[in-house]
């Protein structure tokens, strides 16, 4: 939401995609940073970058450097913003140093519920006091999460508000039987009702006997402190307190046979213990309860979708940039499905994509392609996991992890793509042979997809001169044949005009590690970089999206001559 109010008044909103852009700092580069910095804003007078999951960054990170050396020499035009998410990762003190930092706290119920009446405010509907309640005691206090309801809400529309079975229907946690409620009954001493809610309380999202144990603990032993606490007082009261004659301080001056009498009583079988009224809440109820639990978690029945909606939500919020909600959300999802049902690859496969490091991503994908190698997960896990061997400059892991996929999963959807990296990765390697096989394969592969086709051509290509001038001097333009190239103006892509020509030639170098071709050339006070040649627009028109999500700006496909 700052962000949001940020960029309002920032930017004028009919030029917003012209000069914003957003990035996950995993999967920023160097260059990446200095393009996205660097870039002059388009018809305005700032541009705003957006920098998520900066705590993924290590103190080695090369993308972390490039941002502090940013830092050290600002550009006045671009407003740069570095957002890190919760949890217990302390604030980078060097990025803290030299940026505004603001902290954002959780909000205490008062203002929850006071974010709940504006948001639903402005997305047309009412709720009913208890249907607020009910609605964050489910979500445990995720806005993100608390958002994505909300908006389901507001499409049930009518004019009425929502009603607390409503709510109750929508994200199946029904008034009185969250895990909240459950706590309160047991501390309460109310063991029927606890038990009789804890089936449906188990059958939640996220919900496990050991996370609700952990959540009646803590309870229990600050209920016993303060209990002693008053017991204490109460003591040194009646110890002060007159007797029955009006004798200030009798109690506390009694004779030693007198005493010994009254200790007797007190440890009389028959009569309670001081410390007795909370013992029913103490070790015995929570012995009980823990055995209820796990006599409870073996009749639960697990979930049966193979898509599950909140992973599709989890995605979804990953993709706006909501990571810590994306990874709370198919965290909760994990705690409730058991290893063995069909569901629990998919929740490691989406953990993987939501993870805010690559060590966590390359954890969760493993367990994937080794634990689950049967999943349809699989193949997608072992491409993910090319990519990051690749990006972490390991091209002979991603050939190895390209050959597990094309061995095992012959008929796998994406063996065109899993070919495409694995085509690069050999010739990083020197592996011509296993490079020009690899993209020959692909090629075939490919279908329709007219992008991917391109890519996987260009990898063939380069085998194409390899075989005719293995001593040639390589081509400033490796997207296109220089003996088929016709004379006169191409299609090309313009993607940037920047200030200087170290940032024109990191956008070169970005392009082509996308295998494009590119070029930067001097046009007035600025470095023009263009992506290209292309074998015709449709070619051209097809990876001007690829590029803005890369590079970000507006670029746009021209027809002209090379310089």
């Amino acid at each position: 939401e700052a962000v949001a109010g940020l960029l309002d008044r920032v930017l004028d909103p009919s030029l917003r995609d012209f000069n914003y852009d957003q990035r996950s700092a995993a999967q920023l580069q160097p260059e990446d940073v200095e393009s996205l910095t660097s870039t002059l804003p388009m018809m305005a007078d700032r541009r705003v970058v957006v920098i998520r999951d900066v705590e993924a960054w290590t103190k080695k990170a090369r993308a972390r450097s490039a941002v502090i050396r940013y830092l050290d020499r600002p550009i006045p035009e671009t407003v740069l913003v570095l957002i890190q998410g919760g949890g217990d990762v302390e604030a980078d003190a060097e990025l803290v140093a030299r940026t505004t930092a603001i902290d954002f706290q959780p909000l205490t119920d008062a203002k929850a519920e006071k974010w709940v009446a504006r948001r639903a405010g402005q997305l047309g509907v009412a709720l009913e006091p208890a249907a607020t309640r009910l609605l964050l005691n489910a979500v445990e206090g995720d806005l993100g999460w608390l958002a994505a309801e909300l908006a389901k809400l507001a499409g049930l529309g009518g004019g009425a508000p929502v009603t607390v079975g409503q709510v109750e229907a929508l994200i199946g946690v029904r008034h009185g039987e969250t895990q909240f409620d459950w706590r309160d009954a047991v501390l309460m001493d109310e063991p029927a009702r606890a038990l009789a809610m804890l089936p449906h309380v188990l059958e939640q999202s996220g919900a496990s006997g050991v996370k609700l144990v952990s959540l009646l603990d803590p309870r229990q032993r600050g209920a016993l402190g303060r209990y002693r606490l008053s017991l204490d007082g109460m003591q040194r009261r009646l110890a002060a307190a007159p007797d029955s004659r009006g004798r200030p301080g009798r109690a506390g001056r009694r004779p030693g046979p007198q005493e010994h009498h009254h200790f007797r009583r007190t440890r009389h079988p028959h009569r309670p213990r001081p410390d007795s009224v909370l013992r029913p809440a103490g070790s015995c109820l929570m012995m009980r309860f823990t055995m209820a639990l796990a006599a409870c978690a073996m009749v639960v029945a697990p979930l049966q979708a193979q898509s599950d909606p909140r992973l599709v939500s989890a995605v979804r919020l990953a993709q706006e940039g909501l990571g810590d909600s994306a990874r709370a959300v198919a965290g909760r999802v994990l705690a409730g499905t058991r290893p063995t049902d069909a569901l629990y690859p998919e929740v490691l496969y989406t953990i993987a994509v939501v993870a805010s490091t690559a060590q966590d991503r390359r954890l969760y994908l493993q367990r994937v392609a080794v634990e689950y190698s049967q999943s349809e997960w699989a193949d997608d896990a072992l491409l993910q996991l090319a990519q990051l061997d690749y990006a972490s400059g390991s091209p002979g892991g991603t050939v190895q992890q390209v050959q597990l996929l094309l061995r095992d999963y012959p008929a796998s959807p994406v063996r065109a793509r899993a070919a495409l990296w694995g085509a690069r990765a050999a010739f990083d390697t020197r592996n011509r042979a296993l490079a020009c096989q690899w993209a020959n394969l692909g090629v075939a592969a490919a279908g329709e997809d007219i992008e991917l086709r391109n890519q996987l051509e260009f990898q063939r290509n380069r085998c194409t001169a390899v075989t005719a001038a293995d001593s040639a001097a390589p081509t400033s333009r490796p997207a296109a044949q220089p003996s088929t190239q016709p004379a006169g103006p191409q299609w090309l892509i313009q993607v940037a005009a920047l200030k200087t020509r170290e940032s024109a030639n990191n956008a070169v170098a970005t392009l082509k590690r996308m295998d494009y071709g590119a070029f930067t050339f001097k046009d007035g006070d600025f470095w023009k970089v263009r992506a290209g040649p292309f074998r015709s627009e449709e070619a051209a028109r097809e990876a001007v999206e690829p590029i803005r999500k890369r590079l970000g700006g507006k670029p746009f496909v021209t027809r002209a001559p090379l310089p």
